[in-house]
């Protein structure tokens, strides 16, 4: 088990760092509408950068828990909203990838319309990383990982074979050390 620790330990010392926010633009949150909610919400709380209401871009009308005058459906509207929005400074909006196919579909065409600043993933730790993947490819790159549901997993670290920096991990920003310590502790859930 030293070995591993060793070895996860060396891995994480040369993970590169999750770029920083831009200090104007438009920061997309991609995933599922209330776990991307949650992880805007919470990085601008935690940086100051923003307090408050966070649209949701969802091609459904109505999402558990978020009011519906937050959610944005209209794409035709979409680029010109963006647009407003870059005004402000660094503005975050979370884009819901919906849980079928033409939801993801959707997402996609409204990413395009949004113009990012830059994106990053909100992705539950037990997700393949195969998926993940085909993910980020079909939304043609991501800036970094929001990672969730990290104790759902024996695994938590396997987001880090994709390359794609993880900037937080449950809302707390990620470090060689906070990551370490969820690999040992879910290992030793396992």
């Amino acid at each position: 088990k030293t070995v591993l620790l060793w070895a996860m330990l060396d891995r994480l010392d040369s993970v590169a760092p999750a770029p920083a926010l831009p200090s104007a633009g438009v920061v997309v949150f991609v995933g599922h509408a209330t776990a991307a909610h949650e992880a805007a919400r919470e990085m601008g709380a935690r940086l100051g950068l923003w307090n408050g209401d966070v649209a949701v871009v969802s091609r459904a009308s109505e999402i558990d828990g978020i009011p519906s005058w937050l959610v944005v459906n209209d794409l035709a509207d979409l680029a010109t909203r963006a647009d407003r929005w870059r005004q402000r400074g660094v503005v975050p909006i979370v884009l819901d990838l919906g849980r079928e196919a033409v939801d993801q579909v959707w997402a996609i065409r409204a990413l395009t319309h949004l113009r990012a600043d830059q994106v990053r993933l909100v992705a539950e730790a037990w997700r393949l990383t195969e998926d993940i993947g085909r993910t980020t490819g079909k939304l043609g790159g991501v800036d970094a990982i929001e990672l969730v549901s990290v104790a759902d997993t024996v695994e938590p670290l396997a987001m880090l074979d994709l390359g794609i920096p993880i900037s937080t991990v449950e809302g707390r920003p990620a470090s060689p050390e906070l990551l370490a310590a969820v690999w040992l502790e879910n290992r030793r859930r396992g």
